[in-house]
């Protein structure tokens, strides 16, 4: 069975979460070969990444993203059954620091540039190297404007910084979490969606990390999406909160694995 595959049967088993009990979704999650899991604090923007909290056996995790890493924490209008990733990590024994605001994009992950969302502040780094980094950007610098074929962060300065960040970080295991490839209105993530899934799949593989085929999943299950084929329903939060813990679950076998456990 392909990666993707393994993470798509994942994500189904994943979308019982939100109305499982805690010891249940443990259950679930060890069944997916994550031994430990993380606890997640948001903050108001990505320069105030907190410290971990959780068991203080547990892997570090850290999630960083745009508004849909947000919203898989605080939902959205069409929320109507939530469960915080942040609280299923706490359940699953790991620790965590969590940061992420609307509008980000790569430029907020390298110091010194230009905010693109709402606020004017970039990510400064982890409190310490977390042993798994969770990234969920690209979809603000991969859309088009008006019928241009260029992003509005080109791909070779978006993929600087992201490739940046990624070294910067130093986590054993990277979860690298893909961009939807639809013609939405005022995004048009079909034009340079794919060359930039293409090279967080080139990144994870050369990381040896787990790449999040989040197109794909999409694309089986329409489902998922807001009329702006970009943000999720609340079907898709729980999904997308769902493939991230599965992404999650395999990095900590492939740390744990190196580890002779």
């Amino acid at each position: 069975m392909s990666q993707n595959e393994t993470l798509i049967e994942a994500n189904v088993a994943f979308q019982e979460t939100d109305n499982m009990a805690h010891a249940t979704f443990r259950e679930r999650l060890l069944q997916f070969g994550a031994p430990l899991l993380a606890a997640v604090a948001l903050t108001a923007c990505l320069q105030e990444a907190p410290a971990y909290t959780g068991p203080l056996a547990g892997l570090k995790v850290g999630l960083i993203g745009d508004s849909q890493e947000y919203q898989a924490e605080n939902g959205n209008a069409l929320t109507t059954t939530h469960v915080r990733i942040t609280d299923q990590l706490k359940t699953g024994g790991f620790q965590e620091s969590f940061t992420a605001w609307i509008g980000s994009s790569t430029k907020d992950l390298v110091s010194g540039n230009v905010h693109t969302g709402t606020y004017d502040n970039y990510f400064t780094g982890w409190p310490t190297a977390p042993d798994i980094a969770v990234a969920v950007e690209g979809t603000n610098d991969m859309r088009t404007l008006n019928g241009s074929s260029t992003p509005v962060v080109p791909f070779s300065e978006a993929s600087t910084n992201y490739d940046s960040y990624l070294k910067n970080t130093g986590a054993k295991c990277d979860v690298l979490v893909g961009i939807v490839e639809t013609a939405g209105v005022d995004w048009n993530l079909n034009v340079a969606g794919p060359q930039w899934n293409q090279f967080l799949s080139d990144e994870a593989v050369s990381r040896n990390g787990v790449y999040i085929d989040w197109a794909n999943i999409v694309r089986q299950h329409p489902e998922y999406l807001r009329d702006d084929l970009v943000h999720q329903t609340n079907a898709g939060q729980i999904a997308f909160r769902g493939v991230q813990l599965a992404g999650i679950a395999a990095c900590a076998q492939k740390i744990n694995a190196a580890a002779g456990k």
